[in-house]
């Protein structure tokens, strides 16, 4: 069986998306639960790039159509990663809101003590 293009370079994208999550995992900039995450995916879409078939035994049985099947699941993913994002920007804000607060605290009281 011989790849087309597009699916050489599906795999290499695979590939490449495999290798940057082991790298940021070995610099400690993911966590167990993320680099296990991205490179699940990273292998899901390998298998799926190099034998497209595979989605077909998935969706013809239902009735569904594979490209239909995989734009759903890429936007679902998208929507996730968005309101993830929007989460831990939001949590980054409140902390860096009390961070400023309590330091903006710390300074007043300080001055009050100064001119005492």
């Amino acid at each position: 069986m011989a790849l087309s293009a597009v699916q050489v370079i599906g795999v290499l994208f695979g590939l490449a998306l495999l290798y940057f999550t082991y790298v940021h995992q070995k610099r400690n900039e993911f966590n167990v639960k993320e680099w296990l995450m991205w490179s699940g995916l990273a292998i899901c879409w390998i298998i799926v790039a190099a034998f497209p078939g595979i989605i077909d035994s998935f969706t013809v049985p239902r009735g569904v159509r594979t490209m239909d099947f995989l734009i759903i699941l890429g936007f679902m993913f998208l929507i996730y990663a968005t309101l993830h994002i929007y989460t831990v920007l939001r949590s980054t804000q409140h902390k860096l809101e009390d961070l400023v607060r309590n330091n903006d605290m710390a300074e007043a009281q300080k001055t009050r003590k100064k001119s005492k």
